[in-house]
């Protein structure tokens, strides 16, 4: 999958992305989620307050 087809898959789902250099952010309701380093392949979770499940829950 193309960087553009996941970014265009994600903001079907009410997401956003922020990228920085080769760092990709995942954002739901402009709170950050997970964060994607392309060059190394790593992914990695943020920390979340318990509102983002709720508003992900009633979206």
């Amino acid at each position: 999958m193309k960087l553009s087809e996941y970014k265009n898959e994600l903001s079907k789902g009410g997401f956003s992305t922020v990228q920085q250099n080769e760092v990709i952010q995942v954002r739901f309701k402009d709170k950050p989620i997970c964060s994607f380093n392309i060059k190394l392949s790593a992914m990695r979770l943020l920390p979340m307050s318990a509102d983002i499940f709720y508003l992900m829950n009633a979206h």
